[in-house]
């Protein structure tokens, strides 16, 4: 038994030993039975595992996505449109986006954990100021190289100490469960934000998962925490805001979701990626080959319901799905908008 890190519950060991991303490492995993977190001991950053990423982005399950998605924006004429089209996470932040302070004409928007670039540059390309910060120096590159001068090298924490209140809006698309520390991050990225400005989060989903289940998302150090709801919560609070959760059942209808009928309780799914030097890719196998080659060929796979059927995969309808987006705003600025137009939120 251990405290949560995020909310003070009892955290309960599920795992001594997690196999990580990099074969030879191990993890302790913990479950809080409070705000549903789970999470990875020890957390210490690996900045050495994203440099191999982002130099292999094509071959590795998971991000071999994120080139298929910097090709589409490159080429799509509403860059915007076609990433919310091809997947939830841009789906979620655009409808996020819709919910932003209406009096600025032309708002200012940063991108943290911008990667590849394509969903800056598509924010560039839809009428936003837009901007992406990255810690890595191959991604900013390569997203230079594509997209242009849209981005910055440079760690979060020092930008936001020359920017303070600048943006309308702050994005932070599936970053928050790798960063060592959540609540820090968040109160940083809200440093960011002006009064009325929004800081939209999202993150793999466990809520949607039997609290049995025990890491159903990339091992650490990659990914540290598997968030639920009530730690979105509960980091909020403890940074001072309020978080609302953007509702996806729109989203359902346009591309239905599928999860496995069953999950072993206790039992790792995802295996290491990496080498033992962490810096070459770790060829994954038969399984690993085919997700990384038709994650992106035959998406009509992906959402027809005969072929999940054989698959062993159910239908999950309703406002949830695996990912999670939440809208964060300085605690004052929530109360004033109770009683108006806002995401919708559920329990």
């Amino acid at each position: 038994m251990s405290d949560c890190p995020l909310c003070g519950g009892s955290a309960v060991l599920r795992s001594s030993a997690l196999p990580g991303y990099v074969a030879g490492t191990s993890f302790r995993i913990y479950a809080c039975t409070q705000c549903g977190v789970a999470f990875a001991e020890p957390r210490r950053e690996n900045h050495q595992v994203y440099e191999a990423i982002y130099a292999n982005p094509g071959r590795i399950p998971g991000y071999a996505r994120y080139e298929r998605y910097a090709s589409l924006a490159a080429t799509a004429a509403d860059p915007l449109d076609a990433l919310s089209k091809s997947e939830d996470v841009y789906w979620a932040v655009a409808q996020a986006l819709k919910q932003r302070d209406k009096t600025v004409e032309e708002p200012e928007v940063l991108e943290v954990g911008s990667g590849l670039g394509y969903l800056t540059y598509a924010l560039a390309r839809s009428g936003y100021r837009a901007t992406g910060i990255d810690i890595s120096r191959v991604a900013v590159d390569a997203a230079t190289a594509r997209f242009g001068n849209l981005f910055v090298h440079e760690d979060v924490a020092e930008f936001a100490a020359r920017h303070a209140g600048r943006f309308d809006a702050v994005i932070a698309c599936e970053l928050l469960e790798h960063v060592v520390d959540p609540i820090e991050f968040v109160r940083t990225a809200l440093s960011l934000i002006a009064p009325a400005g929004q800081l939209i989060v999202t993150t793999p989903n466990r809520t949607l998962f039997d609290p049995e289940v025990l890491w159903e998302t990339d091992p650490p150090p990659v990914h540290f925490w598997w968030h639920s709801e009530g730690s979105i919560r509960a980091i909020a609070a403890a940074a001072g805001a309020r978080a609302e959760f953007v509702d996806f059942s729109a989203y359902q209808a346009i591309a239905p979701l599928y999860v496995p009928s069953a999950l072993p309780g206790g039992v790792p799914t995802r295996q290491p990626i990496l080498d033992e030097s962490g810096g070459l890719f770790r060829e994954v196998g038969i399984v690993g080959r085919a997700r990384v080659a038709l994650g992106g060929a035959l998406p009509i796979l992906r959402t027809n319901a005969r072929v999940q059927r054989l698959l062993g995969r159910r239908r999950v309808d309703g406002p949830r799905r695996t990912v999670l987006c939440a809208v964060l705003r300085h605690a004052t600025q929530s109360a004033a908008r109770q009683s108006s137009d806002s995401v919708s939120a559920h329990a």
